[in-house]
């Protein structure tokens, strides 16, 4: 895999839908660098660590997680970097930090709806001996917004309501007109593929407000901003 640059300061290493990777973000400033979202395993991190180094980059300061889902925090004990995660996804990840990763245990969580088939089957595919996850707490907890200057380059993170998870948290980088959505748009998986659009109402109003150009998704490609709120709108119909 190879990165995919976005604008001046963004790039992203893109999503492998087999795998049920997501797209994983590198905000580069002048002192310090931020990486989206920490990956699905070890395995998916060291393919990002190893694009970095391709490109000349420094390994990223910070790693920001846009929600808890697996896909997009089991890499986080494979990190160096101080990872920042919203209240809500702290909760979640202290959580499955206790839980047992044997087939038995990941058995009876998906029989007692604790999980769900779509992630039980990708972290089976992932991780050929389980005793390989270990799921940790963020180092940087927040409950509403942070701001990082990474030299030269501000990035705005912040929790909003949406229907996917309710601790979905978007970046923003003003100087590019990028922001970064995780999966924040999607149904949820964990309430039955259930489509909150009052949730969706609310997360259409929020990113009218943002002054962004480009949107990058966990599971899609970039996409316009323009593009992105009419698909939205066309989900309240």
């Amino acid at each position: 895999m190879k990165f995919k640059q976005i604008s001046k300061n963004i790039y992203y290493l893109p999503q492998i839908k087999e795998k049920d990777y997501p797209n994983l973000g590198y905000i580069k400033g002048d002192n310090y660098s931020i990486m989206v979202d920490a990956g699905a395993s070890y395995k998916h991190v060291n393919s990002y660590n190893k694009s970095l180094i391709e490109l000349g980059f420094e390994m990223p300061d910070f790693t920001i997680v846009t929600h808890w889902h697996w896909d997009h925090t089991f890499g986080m004990n494979a990190l160096n970097s101080k990872t920042v995660v919203h209240e809500k996804t702290n909760e979640k990840l202290e959580e499955m930090s206790k839980w047992s990763w044997t087939r038995k245990d990941m058995n009876y969580r998906l029989k007692n709806n604790i999980d769900i088939p779509f992630a039980h089957d990708n972290i089976l595919k992932e991780f050929n001996d389980l005793s390989e996850i270990k799921v940790l707490k963020g180092d940087i907890e927040f409950e509403n917004n942070l701001k990082f200057d990474l030299g030269n380059l501000v990035v705005d993170v912040f929790h909003t309501e949406a229907p996917h998870s309710n601790d979905s948290v978007l970046i923003y980088v003003a100087k590019d007109k990028v922001l970064f959505l995780g999966d924040c748009i999607s149904k949820d998986y964990y309430n039955n593929m259930y489509y909150d659009l009052e949730k969706l109402n609310i997360l259409i109003k929020n990113l009218e407000k943002i002054d962004f150009e480009i949107g990058i998704l966990g599971h899609n490609d970039p996409i316009e901003k323009e593009n992105l709120i009419n698909v939205l709108k066309s989900f309240l119909k």
